[in-house]
């Protein structure tokens, strides 16, 4: 037993949800948050908020109030194009992108749900400019902070957490492989490709790192507690088990950031409402 206390829904999971709970409880574990995707950009309002619906009870029954959002109009993450490829929005997009993210919002808050829109490669907020828009367009909506699609997408992690830390719910941690995260930028690889060779890592792993692809994950979780987050810290890597042993990694992982949080002056709080919020 690594130490983990919680996990997240994500598309391998739903293969077999009907395990899930009792996979749940045989490993001792709270389930954090699940991934919802959404296309408010091509679908009625109606017919988005009828498919959250499903997405809430499938949570609220295996004990999870926190919906991970990421709008997929046109997103290429899941396709092989590259990611010069992904939609980008005008102005007024914005503008409507955010009006219904924020009724999403208004109604899973009332209902006792938290929002937390996660900025993703390939998809329409990727970047750190894209997700200023996105937060100057919508005032309900949470905000899921990813380091890795950040340090990704060129983007400083750390300033953009700063920037928005009173409306991040949620947070990734992942790591970069610098020399394998540049290769596929300056190829213009499909975001699974990148998945696949591994230009993720965990916290910790700090064999192919330089300064320009470098999260420092002590500044962010600093960050976290003097603003006085009150959610779930996640580790990530999303790398391919064959290539990259999983325990070894997802003990690195944990204990890296397991020891950053630890050394604080204080323990993080976090709310009542999750049973076992230390992950």
């Amino acid at each position: 037993n690594i130490g983990y206390e919680g996990i997240e829904l994500e598309d391998p999971f739903r293969k077999i949800i009907d395990q899930f709970p009792a996979l749940l409880k045989k490993y001792n574990l709270s389930l954090a948050a699940g991934w919802h995707s959404t296309f408010l950009l091509k679908n009625s309002l109606e017919k988005e908020l009828d498919s959250l619906k499903q997405h809430m009870d499938v949570l609220a029954s295996l004990g999870s109030n926190t919906v991970n959002l990421a709008e997929c109009s046109g997103a290429v993450h899941r396709e092989n194009k590259g990611l010069s490829k992904r939609p980008q929005l005008t102005d007024e997009q914005f503008t409507h992108l955010g009006d219904r993210l924020d009724i999403i919002a208004e109604y899973l808050a009332s209902q006792g749900f938290i929002s937390a829109y996660h900025h993703h490669m390939g998809t329409v907020i990727q970047t750190a400019d894209d997700v200023d828009k996105l937060m100057a367009n919508t005032e309900r909506l949470g905000l899921l902070f990813d380091s890795g699609h950040l340090c990704y997408a060129g983007d400083s992690p750390l300033e953009v957490l700063k920037k928005h830390i009173a409306r991040v719910t949620h947070v990734h941690c992942k790591n970069i492989r610098s020399s394998i995260l540049r290769e596929k930028i300056n190829n213009d690889a499909p975001f699974f490709s990148s998945i696949v060779d591994g230009a993720f890592t965990v916290p910790g792993d700090n064999s192919d790192r330089d300064t320009e692809y470098a999260v420092d994950f002590a500044a962010i979780i600093n960050c976290l507690h003097e603003h006085e987050y009150r959610g779930w810290i996640i580790m990530e890597a999303e790398q391919d088990p064959r290539k990259a042993d999983s325990y070894t990694y997802a003990k690195l992982g944990f204990d890296t950031l397991n020891s950053l949080v630890s050394n604080l002056e204080q323990i993080m709080v976090f709310p009542d409402q999750y049973q076992n919020p230390n992950d």
